[in-house]
């Protein structure tokens, strides 16, 4: 899944870029005391670079993640319809939530909860009608 960046990804940068040179300074530091001090700032700099990037991910992620959340497009901040389908019998993990933007054709799927109800479960469409079933009076 590719999200833009925007100004809460882009708030994230200079913590990325000193954590990420906390860690280049650490790595270097290991590796000449390990005695390898050729191989210190190529370790330091992969050590950095993993660093900076699983930061920008996990921001990037947890942007969308909220865009969901609020019912609005991650893409193109348009409103998303959101559904659920329910399990297949004999395949319980089979359940999923899915968001959908008419208007960028932005699509996500991940599966539902086995646990109570779903997130947002007032804004949701079911895609499966459930036949109706008179229990009789009293129940």
């Amino acid at each position: 899944m590719r999200t833009p960046l925007d100004l809460r990804t882009l708030a994230w940068l200079p913590l990325a870029l000193l954590a990420g040179g906390a860690w280049f300074l650490a790595a270097t530091r290991i590796m000449h005391r390990l005695g390898a001090p050729d191989a210190a700032a190529g370790v330091g700099l992969l050590t950095a670079l993993a660093v900076v990037v699983s930061l920008a991910r996990w921001t990037a992620l947890d942007s969308a993640r909220a865009s969901r959340a609020s019912l609005i497009c991650p893409r193109c901040r348009a409103p998303l319809t959101a559904s659920h389908e329910h399990a297949r019998a004999g395949a319980p993990d089979s359940a999923l939530l899915q968001w959908s933007c008419a208007a960028c054709g932005y699509a996500y799927a991940e599966p539902l909860p086995r646990s109570g109800a779903p997130p947002h479960a007032e804004a949701l469409t079911c895609t499966r009608r459930r036949p109706s079933v008179d229990r009789g009076p009293g129940v």
